[in-house]
């Protein structure tokens, strides 16, 4: 069954400028909803568009083409958040394994954690996410690559903030996710043109001789030739990859 996107309009805790996105970013919300929830929602810039919701559904705070902080670093304009409700990582204390909050009514249990070979960054436990959680995050990570064909990097954020738990290298259900995707992209590295897509100034290096040419054709039969970006890229063309630059 196709996961459920659900729409929650519950704030306006982001910015409506529309940024070319590039990147997919993994966090977990350490902590349930609906306190996650409404952690997000307070007007402090710091959001995600979706959170996958530990069963049944995944809930849409704002359009993916608007943007907020969420890495703590310089990437948040250009890239999507995917908040997945999960306490993330654990301290085993009296055969408990408490999150956070260390209130042993939150303790999840053994069979529902993972246990690294070795700890990440000082913590050997992390909850495990559910059976929906994993086919939402494939879904929507799928969904996502197809709205925004430029996005051509998947991360968790543990990998791009050193500081960060989410999530381990060992933390499968989130990497075979990645893995699976970076591997269809790398494989599919001809974009199909549409007249919603352009190669913008100064991003030109971010494709390779083949995909350049076959924007210029695209150009030329759907545009003729008075196209500014068709005659940018000629020039590009010329300049730059015929001379090897």
């Amino acid at each position: 069954m196709t996961p459920k996107i659900v729409k929650r309009n519950i704030s306006n805790d982001f910015s409506k400028e529309i940024y070319e996105k590039t990147m997919l970013v993994y966090h977990f919300t350490a902590g349930m909803m609906p306190g996650a929830e409404t952690h997000l929602a307070l007007p402090d810039k710091i959001n995600v568009p979706y959170i996958v919701c530990k069963k049944d559904f995944i809930n849409e705070y704002f359009d993916s083409k608007y943007w907020a902080y969420h890495t703590g670093v310089g990437l948040c304009k250009n890239s999507i958040g995917i908040e997945i409700e999960c306490w993330g990582n654990l301290t085993e204390f009296e055969e408990l394994l408490l999150p956070w909050t260390n209130k042993k009514s939150q303790a999840v249990p053994k069979s529902n954690a993972m246990k690294l070979s070795k700890p990440f960054r000082g913590f050997s436990w992390f909850e495990l996410l559910t059976d929906f959680q994993v086919e939402a995050i494939d879904y929507l990570t799928q969904l996502l690559l197809d709205k925004h064909p430029t996005i051509d990097t998947l991360k968790t954020h543990a990998d791009i903030r050193l500081t960060k738990l989410d999530f381990p290298p060992e933390y499968n259900q989130v990497y075979d996710v990645i893995r699976k995707y970076e591997s269809i992209i790398s494989s599919n590295n001809q974009p199909i043109w549409t007249e919603m897509m352009e190669i913008n100034i100064g991003s030109e290096h971010k494709f390779n001789e083949k995909q350049i040419q076959d924007r210029i054709n695209w150009l030329i039969k759907r545009r003729g030739w008075g196209s500014g970006e068709l005659n940018r890229l000629i020039r590009y063309r010329d300049t730059k990859l015929n001379k090897g630059m």
